[in-house]
C-alpha cells in the first residue's frame, strides 16, 4: 500500500496562478511566483527583496539570556521581523494579490505577530515547514501535496480570549 498517495476528498492546497509565495528560516528568505495554472504549481524564483535586517523584532529583550543559550534567536527574530517588514510594504504597494508563507514553525510565528492588515488580506496560506534551502522543485512539491492551512492571527485569537461582559450564562475567560 502506497501510505504517499493523497486520500480522496483530501484538501489540497490550490495555489492561484501569480501568487507569491515566500519560504523563509531565520537566516534566508526566498521569493517565488506560481506560474502554472491550478491545479499546477510551476514556481519560479524571483530576486531577493531588500531587507533592513536590524534590532527591529523582540529580540533585544532576549539578548544574553539563559532562554537564549545560542545567541541566534536575536539575529533570527531581527531577521523575521525585517521579513515581515518587506512583506508589509509589498503588500500596501499591492505588488501580489495572494501570498503564501512557508517557514519554519518558530520563524512563522514570529513573522504573524508583525503582519499588518493588507497583508494578512492577502494571505491565502501558511505551510509551518522550514524549506528554505531546499530546491524549487522540492518546495513545489510540499507545496502541492500540503493540506490547506488558514492563517491564525494573534489579534483575531485575542478577540475570542477577552472576558465577556459579566452576564448570566456568560462563558468564563478561557472557556473556549
Amino acid at each position: 500500500m502506497d501510505f504517499n498517495v493523497p486520500c480522496e476528498g483530501e484538501n489540497k492546497m490550490i495555489v492561484a496562478h501569480g501568487t507569491v509565495v515566500a519560504v523563509t528560516d531565520g537566516e534566508k528568505l526566498r521569493i517565488f511566483c506560481n506560474k502554472g495554472h491550478e491545479p499546477q504549481i510551476d514556481l519560479v524564483e524571483l530576486p531577493e527583496l531588500a531587507l533592513h535586517v536590524g534590532d527591529t523584532g523582540s529580540a533585544g529583550r532576549h539578548r544574553g539570556s539563559t532562554a537564549n543559550p545560542d545567541g541566534c534567536r536575536p539575529r533570527d527574530d531581527d531577521f523575521a521581523a525585517a521579513v515581515a517588514a518587506s512583506l508589509n510594504r509589498e503588500a500596501q504597494m499591492k505588488a501580489f494579490e495572494h501570498l503564501v508563507v512557508i517557514a519554519d514553525p518558530r520563524t512563522l510565528g514570529k513573522l504573524r505577530k508583525h503582519f499588518r492588515a493588507p497583508l494578512r488580506s492577502r494571505l491565502v496560506g501558511e505551510l509551518a515547514k522550514d524549506l528554505a534551502k531546499h530546491s524549487a522543485k522540492a518546495i513545489q512539491d510540499t507545496l502541492a501535496a500540503a493540506g490547506v492551512s488558514r492563517p491564525i492571527f494573534p489579534d483575531l485569537l485575542e478577540l475570542f480570549r477577552r472576558t465577556p461582559e459579566a452576564s448570566p450564562g456568560s462563558p468564563k475567560r478561557g472557556s473556549l
